[in-house]
């Protein structure tokens, strides 16, 4: 989905493994990257093979980044047997962690930004005003893919 949408504005696209990503920034093999985010990107070591770094606009540390999908699987007949209130605890419990996990990652994100700069890469920002743009372009997107699937499609 996110290689769909740069793809839609001209970028060439080259689908790699992750253990294949920083190589092939060092070695040229492509000229630009995306893989998870800021911190783990910093921590891949990719700020050791690029100049530039981009974020979203301000107010907003990634335009479609951190995906934060936490979940927590039970088959339905354990979950059936659940009272209603240890059904209730568990879905609070687990938005806070989703909350408190979500958190965290854009807080190393936001961290990352000073290392960037530190080891000399050139951290840019969306302009606001490309961010419509961006819009355009990636909400068509985003329905396509979400109406592939009949429970996506109704969360979405």
């Amino acid at each position: 989905m996110i290689a769909e949408g740069f793809a839609s504005i001209g970028a060439r696209i080259t689908l790699l493994r992750g253990s294949e990503v920083f190589s092939a920034l060092e070695k040229g093999t492509v000229d630009a990257a995306d893989f998870v985010g800021p911190a783990v990107n910093w921590d891949l070591g990719f700020a050791q093979a690029t100049k530039y770094i981009w974020i979203g606009p301000p107010g907003l540390e990634s335009i479609y980044q951190p995906v934060n999908l936490m979940d927590f699987v039970v088959r339905m007949e354990v979950w059936n047997k659940l009272s209603a209130p240890m059904k209730q605890w568990l879905d609070d419990e687990i938005q806070v962690y989703s909350n408190t996990h979500f958190a965290a990652i854009q807080r190393a994100d936001m961290e990352a930004w000073a290392k960037y700069e530190k080891a000399g890469t050139e951290v840019n920002r969306m302009p606001l005003e490309d961010f419509p743009k961006y819009e355009k372009v990636a909400v068509p997107i985003w329905f396509k893919w979400a109406n592939k699937e009949k429970d996506a499609a109704r969360l979405f």
